[in-house]
């Protein structure tokens, strides 16, 4: 047992958690809220996490998400921030707080995940990946979906399976996919290999078709537990359809066509600046690493749970990584890092076990200093532009000074932003529904105006012809529309009215441009004169509705 804990040597089997590796997973968690918490109101991003934040919002003024709300994630994340918004009041930085403990979990999860198969010092390395190399706040459930998916499988490779394991295994693979529902998919259909792998491998106890069949059932029953009931709500609140259609296939639809190119090989490493650039290989680096490791672990050894749990981890990055390569840019690529460090680590680890003891040891001291410091070298670079602030403070931040956004910007981004959102008000009346495009959410949940449309995501691959007409007759309902000209991705045809055709003729007929502010236009409906912003809000209770008119 001694020689199994060597840095160069896994664990004849996967290790069991002890007491000391329950106190350290909650180090690099306790490491992550001590980093972040001082800077939780630095940035803000308009379109995704303002896409998160307004999904909840809608959801605390009576609207039925699929329904009423267009979305592609699964309705955990948009509900549970909406119980924070509440519960805490209707302010950026409340559902902020929420997602900042979700880092706090991947960090400790993430610990007790890579513990299975690594020593403690290169498990907690693994789990200090996403501290250090933080995604955006609103991006932190997507790798702890990953890791807690792997979490999940990982007793189906236990000898002396029990069906009652089966079913709770199923349970939290249907609670996984309220959050993510391709994770759930990617962690139903790893468990389903686990368990004939484990079932079916030589001289297996539980080598029997009848047991495989029956732990596979018990395992789609746990799954139906928690499916079933929010179907049967869903049916109830008329959103059944709607939901099924927007969880499986508009998600996917927008990727595909939103697919940007790999950067290329030559320009692997483009200086320190560029840092972020150069880290975009490292998942597919982590995977091959990982790829080879496990086929040659396999074609030494038998079947084993160490094997097993090895290819569970590499199962997850494959799957993991082949969405990050659809859009293989920064802010996807650190999504998957905590899965491309366990990877990483698993084949170091191995690459040890072909050298000399004493050799080792010193490349042991020299990859912990090279990995500390690769860490350390993402702290300025990681967390670029407003929506990833560098550790610290921002230089010469300012308060937006906004009820709903406790959040300090950049003095110019704040300005800027300041002045939208005093144009909206002065254009519009409390509680009259405005439209804004193509990615700009936030601006309805700051700005307190109603959507006159389910859909708010107007970036290309999610503006189908249904989506777009849907927009046009949604025209009649607002006096003001409020458009971004940025070029998404940097690509002159991918400027919102450049794609939108449709709509941008309906926009030029029956509106007239009426400011310019940078990239953002302000247009009025021919003939509106603008209500007087001083004139009474009504309360806000009474626009809480549900747009089924009751």
């Amino acid at each position: 047992m001694k020689h199994s804990e060597e840095m160069g040597n896994f664990a004849p089997r996967c290790r069991s958690w002890s007491a000391a590796d329950a106190l350290l997973a909650v180090l690099p968690a306790v490491t992550g809220l001590v980093l972040w918490a001082p800077v939780l109101e630095q940035g803000l991003s308009l379109g995704d996490e303002g896409w998160l934040i307004s999904g909840a919002s809608r959801i605390v003024e009576g609207e039925v998400l699929y329904r009423d709300v267009f979305r592609s994630y699964g309705p955990g994340i948009f509900h549970s921030c909406a119980w924070l918004l509440r519960g805490f009041g209707e302010d950026v930085l409340v559902a902020r707080w929420g997602w900042l403990g979700l880092l706090a979990s991947l960090a400790g999860l993430s610990f007790l995940v890579a513990r299975r198969l690594l020593p403690r010092g290169s498990a907690v390395m693994v789990a200090l990946i996403p501290v250090v190399i933080r995604a955006p706040y609103y991006k932190a459930f997507v790798p702890l979906s990953l890791v807690a998916g792997l979490a999940l499988v990982f007793p189906l490779i236990r000898e002396r399976l029990r069906r009652s394991t089966c079913w709770w295994v199923g349970a939290g693979i249907g609670a996984l996919a309220m959050f993510r529902q391709e994770v759930a998919a990617y962690s139903l259909l790893i468990g389903l290999a686990s368990l004939a792998l484990a079932r079916l491998a030589p001289n297996s106890p539980d080598s029997s078709r009848p047991r495989l069949v029956s732990t596979a059932l018990s395992l789609f029953g746990g799954v139906a537990l928690v499916w079933v009931p929010f179907l049967v709500w869903l049916t109830i609140d008329g959103a059944l359809l709607p939901a099924l259609q927007q969880l499986t296939t508009a998600g996917v639809r927008g990727n595909v066509q939103m697919t940007l190119p790999f950067p290329e090989f030559t320009r692997i490493w483009r200086g320190p600046e560029r840092l972020e650039s150069s880290a975009l290989y490292f998942p597919t680096a982590a995977v091959l690493g990982a790829v080879a490791v496990t086929a040659t672990s396999w074609l030494r050894r038998q079947w084993g749970e160490r094997e097993l749990c090895l290819l569970q981890w590499l199962a997850m990055g494959l799957l993991a990584h082949s969405v990050f390569l659809v859009r293989p840019d920064y802010s996807h690529a650190i999504q998957v890092f905590v899965l491309s460090g366990m990877l990483m680590a698993v084949s170091i680890h191995a690459l040890w076990g072909t050298v000399g003891s004493r050799l080792r040891r010193v490349l042991g001291k020299l990859l912990a200093v090279g990995l500390s410091l690769w860490l350390l070298a993402f702290f300025p670079h990681a967390f670029e532009k407003k929506v990833r602030p560098p550790y610290g403070r921002m230089k010469n931040a300012v308060a937006l000074e906004e009820p709903r956004a406790s959040v300090r910007l950049p003095p110019r981004s704040a300005k800027t932003l300041r002045t939208v959102l005093e144009e909206i008000r002065a254009s519009s009346a409390d509680g009259e529904p405005i439209l804004v495009g193509p990615h700009l959410s936030m601006l309805h949940f700051l700005a307190d105006r109603p959507h006159p449309t389910p859909y708010d995501n107007l970036l290309p691959g999610f503006l189908g012809p249904g989506v777009e007409q849907s927009l046009v007759e949604s025209l009649s309902a607002v006096n003001l529309v409020v458009i971004n000209h940025k070029a998404w991705d940097g690509r002159e045809e991918q400027r919102f009215l450049n794609y939108a055709l449709d709509f941008a003729a309906a926009l030029y007929r029956d509106f007239e441009s009426h400011r310019k502010l940078e990239d953002y236009e302000f247009f009025l409906r021919r003939g509106h004169t603008p209500v007087d912003s001083s004139s009474p809000a009504r309360p806000k209770k009474e626009r809480r509705r549900k747009r089924s008119g009751n």
